[in-house]
């Protein structure tokens, strides 16, 4: 009963002491400080731009897409009992929230899938070495466009036609590179196919990129639709490393650096869009998780959930979904 008790005080401490966390927040605290010395608060910033309930809706989208490609990267695995959808995107809202208290957002999502449907942690370690690699693929695609857009001699929709060709022929290799489906799987339809997986990571970068876009003008910057989707899927994918929680700090200094080099922006109208998207997006991933944390029943406690087994119960943080 005394450990019980005394286990909140030992996670803020372990919390205060994450050298990540900290690192992470002097970088975003920098990035606000350099975008107001440089840019001050732009005056077409407003606490009343409808576009802001639209960045903040796009963020619950973004919520919605990294569930369902979880759900069916997990669905692969055999899980017993079955997760539903609605059950894996309380578990990713979960998982969004642990990341900014002691526990990484990894971690916890591991204990959840293990305990309540039977997902080994070497298969969530293969879930997020995957998504990893579809945010890889996503990004290398997103710059290539951009830099075919720029340098132009081929025109838009040619340029579109030919990424969308690229994605169709990588979506058929990724689902032979999973190996064959499990039993059912293919009656299951197209949705639940390994080859939707590239798809569905794009999409969530397209609107990643969608948010960067109005995010921009909402401090009066103007840069092309290709240019937000490179640089928002850069963003994601610096993001999915974890390097911080969220890849808080280390996304705006990113965002900002790319967006000055595509769009030749003022640095700090850059930063202070990097800084505005962070602001709009934490309300709504925080909410989200709490939401996740009074469905599941859990709270907290279920992250520290270590399961029986050996060495493939092990959970280490990773990057991933």
């Amino acid at each position: 009963m005394h450990e019980q008790r005394s286990q909140p005080g030992r996670r803020w401490a372990d919390w205060a002491g994450r050298p990540r966390f900290w690192m992470g927040l002097a970088l975003l605290i920098g990035a606000g400080g350099a975008a107001w010395a440089m840019a001050g608060w732009p005056d077409q910033v407003s606490p009343l731009d409808g576009r802001i309930l639209l960045v903040a809706l796009l963020v619950a989208v973004n919520l919605g897409l990294t569930a369902l490609l979880l759900w069916l990267m997990v669905l692969s695995l055999s899980p017993r009992p079955r997760p539903g959808l609605g059950r894996m995107w309380l578990v990713v809202c979960l998982s969004e929230w642990l990341a900014w208290i002691p526990l990484a957002g990894f971690a916890g999502r591991a204990g959840l899938l293990k305990k309540l449907h039977g997902v080994s942690i070497r298969g969530s370690v293969w879930t997020g070495a995957v998504t990893l690699g579809l945010g890889l693929i996503v990004a290398l695609i997103a710059l290539g466009v951009w830099l075919a857009v720029k340098r132009g001699g081929l025109g838009e929709l040619a340029i579109l036609a030919t990424a969308l060709a690229l994605v169709g022929v990588l979506s058929i290799l990724t689902g032979r590179a999973t190996g064959p489906l499990r039993p059912g799987q293919e009656r299951a339809g197209p949705l639940f196919h390994p080859m939707a997986w590239l798809p569905l990571r794009l999409s969530d970068a397209a609107v990643h990129g969608l948010r960067w876009w109005l995010v921009l003008g909402m401090v009066g910057a103007s840069i092309s639709i290709p240019a937000a989707m490179m640089i928002a899927s850069t963003g994601l994918l610096v993001r999915m490393l974890k390097l911080t929680p969220g890849g808080l700090g280390i996304r705006e200094w990113t965002l900002g650096a790319l967006t000055v080099a595509a769009g030749s922006i003022d640095p700090g109208l850059a930063l202070t869009a990097a800084v505005i998207d962070r602001i709009i997006e934490l309300p709504v991933t925080l909410a989200a998780g709490y939401l996740g944390m009074r469905r599941l029943g859990r709270g907290s406690d279920a992250a520290q959930a270590e399961p029986a087994g050996g060495d493939d119960d092990q959970a280490e943080e990773v990057p991933g979904v």
